[in-house]
């Protein structure tokens, strides 16, 4: 590829940093965005601007994670130094690119001096979703326990799990939303990782926010063309703002062929690997909201009440205010679903959604009408998906 020598400096030095000035920064982003940087190669995966969440959503934009079953079965460890996993027939296509690109070193076919692409060592695969979600619900329920702590009216309000849940619902109307609260919001989100498709390897550690080195580590590496051909010839993206991250193009024919050996196609690929993420979100919700309510009752066991010396009509009932102190009693999941039932738990869904992304539905009653009929009708997961399906159109 010519380049116009008054380009040449910038070409070479980008110069784009996620710590530099916002004014400098956004020129030399446009700059390595808009610069055709693979020019006649194969086109890159552009995960920044164009495929932000390539293996978090599936075809019609519904979050996944990959299925429990999938973990247990369908994730494989590659050769490497370091411990990485990714989905069967990643592994598969990688292990056969990795003997490809072995062998054309081997040859001298491709140039092994000042190269990386003669040996790829994996760095980094699969990243479990469940550490993740964990972490930022533990962030969650710091903040909730904060709240009661600070809010004395709460705080006495808390009587039981109910009134816990009524309580939560002006917590979250009350402050901004730092962390995502349900599964399905964690998945569309800047927390949730890339890497958590298992569709994705990375062969360094290198910086992804900064431009410079990966013109001068990779792009001008004497067997960069070779290996960017060579990964799409196996069914793999290369990466625009990540040159040493490669990603299955799961639906390419090459990719296709090795689903195949798993009896996975382009029908039934996301069924096979993953779950839909609001197929799980009411359980996640429940389990966290238990472990919260619980967690602030070990914390906090008192009720602490004032009773005043006067009753109605202002007559005294006793000689001096006096303090009452009441126990707070935990509570299991199998009472939590004698307590509060499946039509509550739908409402409080989709109010709680609306509020994770600040979304206002002027007809939000009429839809949690429509969702409840559903629930009745034809069940919660069915209703479940209702909910989701008014939500998403709203998350990109």
């Amino acid at each position: 590829m010519a380049i116009n020598p008054f380009l040449l400096d910038q070409y070479l030095t980008p110069g784009g940093k996620n710590d530099g000035s916002s004014l400098a920064n956004f020129e030399r982003r446009k700059f390595y965005k808009e610069f055709p940087y693979f020019g006649d190669l194969p086109n890159p995966m552009d995960s920044w601007y164009d495929k932000l969440y390539y293996g978090r959503v599936d075809r019609t934009q519904n979050g996944i994670v990959i299925s429990d079953q999938a973990m247990a079965d369908r994730l494989v460890q590659i050769k490497s130094t370091k411990n990485v996993f990714v989905l069967d027939f990643v592994a598969d296509a990688f292990a056969d690119f990795h003997q490809h690109m072995r062998a054309a070193s081997t040859s001298g076919y491709i140039n092994n001096a000042g190269t990386r692409f003669n040996i790829l060592e994996p760095v980094r695969g699969w990243k479990n979703y469940q550490t993740e979600f964990s972490d930022s619900r533990q962030h969650l329920r710091s903040a909730v326990q904060s709240y009661f702590r600070r809010e004395k009216r709460a705080d006495r309000a808390v009587t039981g799990f109910k009134a816990f849940l009524n309580e939560f619902i002006n917590f979250l109307e009350l402050r901004p939303l730092i962390d995502p609260v349900t599964l399905s919001g964690f998945v569309v989100s800047n927390s949730s990782h890339p890497m958590m498709s298992g569709l994705s390897i990375e062969l360094t550690s290198d910086d992804h926010g900064d431009d410079t080195p990966k013109v001068t580590k990779y792009m001008l590496d004497p067997n960069f063309d070779y290996y960017v051909r060579a990964a799409r010839k196996y069914g793999f993206y290369v990466h625009r703002n990540a040159p040493w991250k490669l990603t299955a193009d799961v639906f390419s024919d090459k990719m296709l062929s090795y689903l195949d050996v798993y009896g996975a196609n382009e029908s039934n690929f996301f069924s096979h690997y993953y779950d839909r993420s609001y197929t799980k979100d009411i359980q996640h919700m429940k389990e966290d909201l238990v472990s919260i309510y619980n967690s602030y009752v070990t914390a906090f066991p008192l009720i602490r009440t004032e009773k005043p010396p006067f009753g109605p009509g202002n007559a005294r009932v006793c000689q001096n205010t006096t303090i009452e102190n009441k126990l707070r009693e935990s509570i299991t999941m199998s009472a939590v679903d004698s307590i509060v039932g499946d039509g509550y738990w739908l409402d409080f869904y989709f109010r709680l959604r609306l509020r994770e992304k600040n979304l206002d539905f002027n007809n939000i009653n009429t839809e949690i009408t429509n969702a409840l009929q559903i629930n009745k009708v034809q069940g919660l997961e069915i209703a479940t998906k209702y909910v989701n399906d008014q939500v998403k159109p709203y998350l990109y």
